[in-house]
Order: structure tokens, then sequence, then C-alpha cells
């Protein structure tokens, strides 16, 4: 094994400040990031890195000697796996649909602008749309019939990026009124699950499909190195688990 001393556990917290001073007394050197505090961590940053300032994203906290440090390993995690799954690196003549306009849809947005993808982003809150669509100068709409229509001019890929078809919220697939042509691209950035009704229909349908498992096993791997400061081990790939809703 790696012979490091450290343990990773969860840690529930009722707010971000509250979890922010609790790691402070317990002398924890490291924190991952999860919804709904992404954003919310970044005030108590001491230093970030470029990736956290582009997408205003943050999902790793390091305590260094100036402070906390923190880092998005999102955004890189997401356009490594995306240039697998696509099997190219040009992507200047794809045209996306993002569905939602949270966290992990900031960094997606700010990786398709980055590769040149011109983009639809859709979300039941438009002004969240919006908001997320104009620095990139991407097409935005509600998640409607409207919405709905305009994928069609968006569709070489999809990405949805909402908790959709976990359980979590009274819907299970965001888009039911898209009808799949078979020649679409569609990733799922849900982990929890092998796939979800979305998947499920993309597929039916003659899609290539991808969950979010690869996406959340590259942005881990980006952490072990953040935390630890090496590359992580290979051979320990298999022990990685994913916990199922």
């Amino acid at each position: 094994m790696e012979n490091i001393d450290a343990v990773y556990l969860p840690f529930p917290a009722d707010s971000i400040t509250a979890c922010m001073e609790l790691a402070k007394e317990l002398g924890i050197e490291g924190l991952s990031v999860t919804s709904p505090y992404k954003e919310a961590v970044i005030p108590f940053l001491d230093e970030q890195t470029q990736e956290i300032q582009n997408t205003g994203i943050c999902n790793t906290l390091n305590r260094r000697e100036q402070g906390w440090v923190g880092a998005n390993t999102e955004s890189k995690a997401f356009s490594d796996s995306l240039a697998e799954f696509f099997g190219k690196q040009n992507f200047r003549r794809v045209r996306a649909t993002i569905i939602g306009a949270g966290a992990v849809a900031k960094s997606v947005a700010f990786e398709l602008h980055r590769l040149g993808v011109k983009a639809l982003v859709l979300n039941r809150t438009v002004r969240k749309a919006r908001a997320l669509a104009l620095p990139h100068k991407f097409a935005w709409n509600g998640l409607d019939r409207q919405g709905i229509e305009l994928m069609g001019k968006y569709c070489d890929l999809i990405i949805q990026t909402t908790p959709a078809g976990t359980g979590e919220n009274g819907f299970g697939d965001p888009v039911e009124h898209y009808a799949f042509t078979g020649r679409e691209k569609v990733m799922d950035l849900v982990y929890r699950q092998n796939i979800t009704p979305f998947l499920r229909r993309a597929a039916d349908a003659g899609c290539q499909i991808q969950n979010g498992r690869d996406m959340f096993t590259r942005q881990a791997k980006y952490q072990y190195s953040q935390f630890v400061g090496r590359e992580f081990p290979e051979h320990l790939l298999p022990k990685v688990q994913f916990g199922e809703d």
C-alpha cells in the first residue's frame, strides 16, 4: 500500500462557516468540497488556482503555510473524460447542450468554451441559464418545449449535469420530450448509478452514452495528487468505490 498516515472520511456540515471553523480546530489538512458549498467556500481561501478564478468553483482544499489553498479538479476531469469519450481533441465544429446551471455545469461550460464548442444552456430557472451562458456567449433557455426544440440545433453532444434520476428530486429525465435520433453523444454526470432514465432512453435510441463515473474517478485522482503531492497509483484504481442510490 502507500503507507500514508492519513484518513479520508465523510465530514457532514450544516454550514460552510461551521465546517471551516471545525476543520481549523481539528487541524484537518485537506478537504473535498461537495455541493452546495463549492462556491460558498471560496471566501475562506488564502490562495486559489486559475481554474477557480475561471469557473468560480472549488472542490479541493489543502492546508499550507500560507493558509487554505483551493483547487478545482472537476474542470480537467471533465475535459479529459470528454476527449476520451468523443475520441478526438478538436471540438471546433461541435454543438452541445448543457442541461443544468449548477456548480458542475459551471466547470463544464468553461471547458466547452475553452475547447471552442458552441453550446446551449437549459435550466428550469431561466435566469440561472442566462447567467451561465452569457460569459461564454452561449445560447440559453428554460427546460420547456421551446428549450427542447432548440436542442435540435445543439445536439452533437448533450451533457446532463443535474441530480435528475438519482432520487434526490421529483424528476428522472429533465428533457423527456426531446426525441433522440441516435446520432447524439450523451453524457450524464451522475455517478452513483450506472444508468439513469435519461441515459437509458438515449441508449435505447442508439446513442453512445457515458455516465459520470469516469469524470468522478479522474477528479478524485487529481484530488489525490493535490493532497499527497504525487500521482494516484493506478494499481489502486479497482479499490475506488461508488455509493449506489
